[in-house]
This record gives C-alpha cells, structure tokens and sequence, in this order.
C-alpha cells in the first residue's frame, strides 16, 4: 500500500469505467464530499474540522467523490476519490484566495501570498472544477459524442460550476440554494426576491401513488412541477403536497438546469435525474458501514490517505461484482 495513492485509484478506476461505458450514450456523473468524522482523535497529523450528523464542527478529514450511473443500468461505477484536510498548509479557503488577489491580507498572513503565488495549493472549488473537467475529459476520449449530466447537491450551487460545465459541452443538474435570486426581480425595498418565492410561469400536477418522508407514507400525493428560463437556464420547482394540499416538505425543492426543458415530462425528468443522487449516499454508506472509513487508527497523514483510496478501490471492486 506504500505506492497506492489517490492518483493511482483514480487512474485504473477511470480507466475501469472507459472500457465499461464507452458505448453508453448517456452517463450520469454524480459529485458528492463525505467528511471523515473522527471526533475523538488529536494527534493524527493534519487533522481538519468537519460537521457531524448534528452540525457541529468536529475533527476530521474532508473527501470528494464522483460515481457514474447510466440511465438505462442499476450497475454503480466508482470512478474518483481524493481526501484532503482544510487544515493542510496548502489549503486556501475562497475567502483567502480573495484577500491575496485583492492584496487586502493582514499581517500576519502574509505567508499566505507565498503559498498562493507557488501555485502549489487547493481547495474545495479547485478539487471540484478539476475534478468536473478530467472526468468527463477521460469518459469522452472512447466516446466523444456521449451526453455527459453532472448531479450536483445544494454546496455547488455556483455560476462558475455553471459556466465550467456548460462550456466543456456537458449538461448539469444541481440543486439550488434558498437563498438563490432572481437578478432582475426586487421587491419594495429594492431587495432580491429569491427565486424559490418567485411565481413561475409553466406548471404541472403529477400524481404519485404514495410518498414517504420521516416515517409517514402519504397516499395519493401530488408533485406540483413548475419551470421558468431563469439566468441562462432553467429553474425547475418541485412541491409535494398531500391530497388535502398540504405541503408535506418544509420548503420545495429547486433545481438548476441547462438541459432543454420545454414540456412538462422534460420538466419531471430533471428532478427525476435530481433523485439519483441518493446513489452516491449509498456507496458512502457502504465505505463507512462495510468497510470501516472512519475507523481507521493512523496519525499519519499520507497513510491515511492511501488507506482511504485503497478503502475505495476495493468498493469498487465489490461494485463490480456485485452483481
């Protein structure tokens, strides 16, 4: 395991998934971080800050994953891992990256500039537009006319997530914050109306049988879809609502898209692409559940990191064959 390292998994699982899914037209890219709770330790080297279960901020270690699914297939391709702590000396948060490139640093993180200038550094946008573009860059290298969809949760709701997908010929799906606007819409006080309250133009009931949320199962529910064009794509709205009208989240889900969204179905579909990121949650499931993620007892950090890439490694594998 001394010579397994992030790189390497990287590169036999993508070149896994080529041969397996060059004559798909069609692949799902699902992007999601896990965080590597390890509350209890403090001296494992690099040892960075996390969020457990309630929202505290624990120690811990960060990773950020990408699977592949197809439309048609139940199979689940493992295809990237890389972990990596925001308490590495070479981790810049955004907000820093900002403060150097505005030279607005304060004294003592002048040391910051240095790091930065090397270009010998990252962070979570850095890993997540590398990790977007190489992906799909190895997919297409068997098979340039496959359509590549990026399924994305609330975290990258970004225009530059946006713009990066768009423009290297790849479609998106991503769930939007609350707090996203719609730039050409204030209210009395000359505020931003947020686009989740904003009225949407194109609507429609779809009937769902039964729905289940926190141990209740609500029969005969309702999705009210509704979609607008909205900052150069398209904003599609799901409320679920009882048979008596009830809302049965507390707020709708709202999702950004630049697939072509013209009728209702097409409209239904994207939050049906939306929903298959649940199959991410599963695999992080399976690495912490099934094969101990969290459990490892190394302080060092390189060993750690290999001791993860090889924890994925061998998931893929049993992914494989599964079957």
């Amino acid at each position: 395991m001394s010579t397994l390292d992030d790189e390497l998994v990287n590169d036999a699982l993508t070149a896994e998934a080529i041969r397996s899914l060059s004559n798909e037209s069609s692949i799902y890219l699902i992007h999601d971080p896990s965080d590597i709770r390890k509350p209890y330790s403090t001296k494992a080297e690099k040892l960075g800050k996390v969020r457990d279960l309630k929202n505290n901020i624990i120690n811990g270690y960060s990773t950020y994953n990408v699977i592949a699914i197809t439309p048609s297939s139940k199979s689940v391709h493992l295809i990237s891992h890389e972990s990596y702590s925001n308490k590495d000396p070479k981790f810049l948060k955004a907000e820093l990256v900002r403060k150097v490139e505005s030279n607005n640093l304060k004294e003592d993180q002048a040391y910051l500039k240095e790091v930065h200038d090397s270009g010998d550094w990252h962070n979570k946008k850095t890993l997540t537009k590398d990790r977007v573009q190489t992906v799909s860059a190895n997919l297409k290298k068997t098979n340039k006319l496959q359509n590549i969809t990026h399924i994305m949760d609330r975290e990258f709701d970004d225009d530059e997530y946006f713009s990066t997908i768009a423009l290297q010929g790849d479609d998106f799906v991503i769930r939007a914050k609350k707090s996203r606007s719609v730039d050409d819409t204030m209210d009395s006080k000359a505020k931003k109306t947020r686009l989740i309250d904003s009225s949407f133009p194109n609507q429609y009931i779809h009937k769902l049988q039964k729905v289940r949320f926190k141990k209740t199962c609500y029969q005969d529910a309702n999705l009210l879809v509704e979609w607008q064009e909205c900052l150069n794509y398209t904003a599609v709205k799901i409320t679920a609502k009882t048979r008596d009208g009830k809302e049965i989240f507390a707020n709708p889900m709202l999702l950004i898209t630049n697939k072509s969204v013209a009728t209702a179905e097409r409209a239904l579909l994207i939050y049906q692409i939306y929903l298959k990121r649940s199959r991410i949650e599963t695999v992080f499931k399976f690495l912490k559940e099934g094969l101990g993620w969290e459990d490892m007892q190394l302080r060092n950090f390189l060993g750690i990191q290999r001791l993860l890439s090889f924890c994925f490694f061998i998931a893929a594998y049993l992914y494989k064959i599964g079957d």
